[in-house]
């Protein structure tokens, strides 16, 4: 029953996707409007990260959105999927209406070198602790999330 619900999710999301597609593409071509700026010396992957873990913080999954790349991969504990931009909201916005932020503290933040940002944040719900792993890459001059894995603690 618990699949068929994730698996009818996943539809009608890609129904409101197809939906909101033209309202998406006029934003995207519109770079003033959005939060990473116009260019990728207006905004760095540390503005990115330090608005992504408020977002956590407050359990906003479309103010976190606004920060995913086109694709965006998500895992919880170790089960990686990927998701569009619209997708990944839903799936963050489900995670935090069923775990509520209590607090969130940042364990590290770090980058390879190759254009690859990271950053390691420990979640406290109600329901429990998550460890969460931000990665972030640089897309057409834009530091944007590529993936997050939250691993139940």
């Amino acid at each position: 029953m618990k699949k068929n619900i994730i698996i009818f999710s996943l539809l009608l999301v890609g129904f409101c996707q197809n939906a909101f597609a033209q309202k998406n593409v006029a934003e995207s071509k519109d770079m003033s409007r959005s939060p990473m700026g116009a260019s990728s010396n207006q905004t760095g992957s540390s503005t990115t990260v330090s608005e992504a873990e408020t977002a956590i913080r407050v359990g906003s999954a479309k103010e976190l959105s606004k920060y995913f790349s086109e694709s965006v991969e998500i895992s919880f504990d170790g089960k990686k999927s990927n998701y569009s931009r619209t997708q990944g909201e839903y799936v963050m916005r489900d995670f935090f209406s069923k775990n509520e932020p209590q607090t969130t503290e940042s364990y590290h933040k770090g980058s390879s070198g190759k254009k690859l940002n990271y950053a390691i944040l420990k979640y406290t719900s109600k329901i429990g602790n998550y460890r969460i792993f931000i990665k972030i890459k640089q897309h057409q001059g834009r530091y944007l999330i590529d993936a997050i894995d939250l691993t139940k603690e």
